[in-house]
């Protein structure tokens, strides 16, 4: 890994989490090579609520949150160890939302 060389990550929070971010869009830097682990040490610097909203009490993501990196789902890569590249774009979900219940149901 090369550190020092900065790259910008997108990161958006969607769904329900879009209420605990402080801002439900924003672009990171990071060094070159890091993970999504790392990027999550970030996200706790910029935005405590989204961070505590994403990971349970032993760091892990949370079971209901659904994280993207270019659109595929961090449990088909490498999970937190998944590296990050420059311009990559990051996506957090709730997997559990509600709905609108009509009138007369």
């Amino acid at each position: 890994m090369c550190m020092g060389v900065s790259m910008k990550v997108n990161v958006r929070a969607l769904s329900s989490l879009k209420y605990s971010a402080k801002r439900s869009k924003m672009s990171l830097n990071i060094d070159d090579g890091a993970t999504f682990r790392f990027l999550l040490n970030l996200i706790l610097a910029v935005d405590e609520k989204l961070f505590n909203a994403i990971l349970d009490h032993e760091g892990e993501l949370n079971p209901g949150i659904i994280v993207l990196i270019n659109e595929r789902d961090i449990d088909v890569l490498q999970g937190l160890d998944t590296k990050l590249s420059d311009g990559d774009d990051v996506v957090f979900l709730s997997a559990i939302h509600g709905g609108l219940v009509s009138a007369g149901f």
